[in-house]
């Protein structure tokens, strides 16, 4: 404990910082945390879109036109724009690719189209 003690006071009086190994282990368990809490922020980030827009976000990032997303889904192509123009409202964006580039920027829970 004494050499301890030393080693610290020498490293702070050569004008280092000495953080001894409680608050180490402290630092260390609040940044795990963050990164845990933050990874699952972003996985729960939806930006206020319903499953199904991100069922056609996914297909949209993924190349399909309309026609194929309606097939897919065996919905309309109809639905699908009326789907896609939602989208584009809530997330503020005009351009599929805008779409495509704003849902891997911002990790949206996409889903794998077969």
């Amino acid at each position: 404990a004494t050499q301890l003690l030393l080693k610290a006071i020498h490293t702070v009086m050569s004008g280092e910082y000495w953080v001894g190994r409680e608050s180490v282990s402290n630092l260390v368990q609040y940044l795990r945390s963050l990164i845990q809490s933050s990874g699952e922020e972003a996985r729960q980030k939806k930006f206020g879109l319903t499953p199904r827009e991100l069922e056609i976000v996914s297909a949209v990032v993924a190349g399909y036109s309309n026609k194929e997303i309606a097939e897919y889904f065996k919905i309309s192509e109809d639905t699908v724009k009326h789907h896609l123009s939602n989208i584009f409202d809530k997330l503020g964006v005009s351009t599929r690719l805008e779409l495509a580039l704003f849902a891997v920027n911002q990790s949206l829970p996409l889903k794998p189209i077969a």
